[in-house]
């Protein structure tokens, strides 16, 4: 059984304040503390990654995965998220000791600056690899393929790209 968004609701209501927020994933929820994911929230219940400063916070820890196949989380009892500001401080102090998010790598084609996946996958399709090919067309050529819009456009432009019409 899914979580129901009034489970998600009210957990979020017990974490306001918090820069917190839920996100649907595969018709469950990650649970998001700044830009670090602390927990999941599976079949209305919260599993909080481990670490050594939440079970500081919790005498009795109670491990399970949160889905089939799954390593173990700290499963916190539905009847914990409405103690006081003990919600608060677990996801706080667990959000602090997680490392920050590796930064995502963007898709980019040959000399190219990173212009989108949409636009990077159109020059592609047309094989169109450099800078330099940019050349052979105008504005409105870039502008008529699927996938390449006016800012990608700006972009290309703004980092050097020389068009047709630029001449």
């Amino acid at each position: 059984m899914a979580t129901s968004p009034d489970t998600i609701n009210a957990l979020l209501g017990q974490l306001d304040g918090l820069a917190v927020r839920a996100r649907k994933m595969f018709g469950e929820y990650g649970l998001y503390c700044g830009e670090k994911i602390v927990g999941l929230v599976c079949r209305d219940q919260l599993f909080v990654k481990i670490t050594d400063a939440g079970l500081a916070l919790i005498e009795e820890p109670t491990y399970a995965p949160a889905y089939p196949g799954s390593k173990d989380f700290l499963l916190i009892d539905q009847d914990a998220w409405y103690e006081g500001d003990w919600l608060k401080q677990l996801i706080v102090a667990t959000a602090d000791q997680l490392p920050a998010p590796k930064p995502k790598k963007h898709k980019t084609l040959g000399d190219l600056p990173y212009i989108g996946a949409p636009a990077a996958n159109a020059l592609a399709a047309i094989g169109v690899t450099s800078v330099s090919q940019l050349q052979e067309f105008t504005e409105k050529d870039l502008l008529a393929i699927h996938g390449i819009g006016p800012k990608a456009v700006r972009i290309l432009r703004e980092t050097g790209a020389k068009l047709k019409d630029d001449r």
